[in-house]
């Protein structure tokens, strides 16, 4: 548990010195400092937790809508050091003790799951973020799972970038190594923050006892949304992550090519 006091320090250090330097800007200079930021943040935070990135696929150099299963806490950290981008998170989590100081530093765009009213809000701050330059990342599962399937994709975030001249981003990620061991998809679920009676402290502590831990990312093909609905965006978006999803296991796994 000692590499929890370096992580912790990393994420302290991080949210004061970003808090400092971002004294006096404003508009698209601060969405783009933040999201400069919180890419080193989550680089710091990942090395001090021992995981290793091992990125597949182009890091796009305009800025989309980017769209990621979504398995555990650590997802927005793993995406944040590939991505130079906004994060969408659940509300409440910007009034959580300390993380809400660090998400609201970090320019995490809050999501209101139960206000069918707040979606209009949500993609303006989506577009306002594409606008400045910065990528936009939201969970279209819409919740974390176990990392045996993927839920079925939720519509509305794709209602930002529809019909427009942006595209959306498929990607999925995967633990593939702990301890130089690979790790079968049968093994993915103490990696996994999901489900009923989910503890955060026990998917902390497995994650920091497995170390060093190595996860793939594997970026798809940008999907066009010029000519597209929210409904097609995610259907399409699901069938590309569903893609890489076989494609990761099948070569990290050769017996499931059968």
């Amino acid at each position: 548990m000692l590499r929890l006091l370096p992580t912790a320090f990393a994420m302290v250090y991080h949210t004061a010195r970003t808090g400092w330097r971002q004294r006096g800007l404003a508009g698209d200079a601060l969405i783009r400092d933040k999201a400069v930021a919180q890419q080193q943040g989550a680089r710091a935070v990942l090395r001090a937790l021992g995981v290793r990135l091992r990125v597949e696929g182009v890091v796009p150099d305009r800025p989309m809508l980017i769209a990621p299963n979504h398995t555990s806490w650590l997802d927005g950290f793993l995406m944040a050091a590939v991505f130079r981008t906004a994060l969408a998170g659940r509300h409440d989590v910007l009034v959580w003790p300390f993380f809400g100081r660090v998400a609201r530093t970090m320019g995490v765009v809050p999501v209101y799951r139960e206000r069918t009213s707040a979606t209009g809000d949500f993609v303006a701050d989506v577009q306002q973020r594409l606008a400045a330059g910065v990528s936009m990342l939201a969970f279209p599962e819409g919740t974390t799972t176990h990392g045996d399937a993927l839920l079925p994709f939720k519509t509305g975030m794709f209602e930002a970038v529809a019909g427009t001249p942006h595209a959306v981003l498929p990607v999925y990620h995967q633990v593939v190594q702990a301890k130089g061991r690979p790790v079968t998809p049968d093994g993915l679920a103490p990696f996994t923050w999901a489900g009923e009676g989910a503890s955060l402290k026990r998917s902390v502590g497995h994650l920091v006892a497995s170390a060093p831990v190595e996860v793939v990312v594997r970026i798809g093909q940008p999907i066009p949304a010029q000519h597209e609905t929210r409904k097609t965006l995610a259907a399409k978006a699901q069938q590309s992550v569903e893609k890489l999803r076989a494609e990761v296991q099948a070569e990290a796994h050769p017996a499931l090519r059968a």
